[in-house]
């Protein structure tokens, strides 16, 4: 999963500490945090580079500031595209209040986007904690949330398969487990469908019974798994 972030240069000091605290999800490799100083090298076409991250990535942070909002790039380009992307594939938007910003109240397009950090008393700047420690902590903990929300949108199929094995349990039968091998996954992107073959293993057979399954589900089934496994977390 690619989590891009928006940001204005001028708040690289914000970008570094969120980064910092946000590199213990980094360590499972299915998590990338993409950012341009560190993945864009010379000689690459910077416009094409970034257009082509938005478009394959799955989550995005946008760091709010004045500096956000007086970035002629952004407003022109990158968040045009994030927004596209949004409406495109139900990608995630996680606006970060940086420091006092009431452009983002009157910004239409980022008014239905829930934004963080969240106190007692509502929206609260990063830059107004007593503790830094703190405002990052709620930011961790909220970035967890989406990715691992967003993380479960994408592998309904295994959902469908536990549910799959959980159905086999009954005191009438001598289902033991299931296995299933990751390359024994495949996605048929033609037809939209995942393809699983499995070994089911039963207590009064010697060998494993091989299985397999297509799975289709269409894109109200998958808001609906979305939103129900949104509290679910694979730590």
């Amino acid at each position: 999963m690619k989590v891009f972030i928006s940001y204005s240069r001028q708040d690289h000091i914000f970008r570094d500490e969120i980064l910092k605290i946000l590199s213990i999800l980094e360590q499972n490799d299915t998590i990338k945090f993409w950012v341009d100083y560190r993945e864009i090298k010379g000689g690459d076409l910077f416009d094409e580079k970034i257009e082509k991250e938005i478009e394959s990535s799955d989550v995005f942070l946008l760091l709010l500031s004045q500096n956000f909002w007086d970035s002629e790039y952004i407003q022109q380009k990158e968040l045009p595209d994030i927004l596209k992307s949004h409406r495109k594939k139900q990608t995630k938007v996680l606006p970060i209040i940086l420091k006092e910003n009431d452009d983002y109240l009157d910004y239409i397009q980022l008014k239905k986007f829930s934004a963080i950090p969240q106190a007692n008393e509502g929206l609260k700047p990063l830059i107004s904690y007593d503790s830094k420690e703190e405002g990052y902590q709620i930011i961790l903990n909220e970035v967890k949330k989406i990715i691992f929300a967003q993380d479960i949108r994408s592998n309904l199929h295994i959902l469908f398969l536990s549910r799959h094995a959980l159905n086999m349990l009954s005191p009438y039968t001598t289902f033991n487990e299931l296995e299933i091998d990751p390359k024994n996954i495949i996605f048929n992107n033609e037809n939209k469908s995942w393809y699983i073959e499995f070994n089911e293993y039963y207590e009064n057979k010697k060998s494993p019974v091989l299985k397999s399954l297509t799975l289709n589900y269409n894109e109200e089934e998958k808001k609906l798994f979305g939103e129900y496994f949104r509290n679910i977390y694979f730590l």
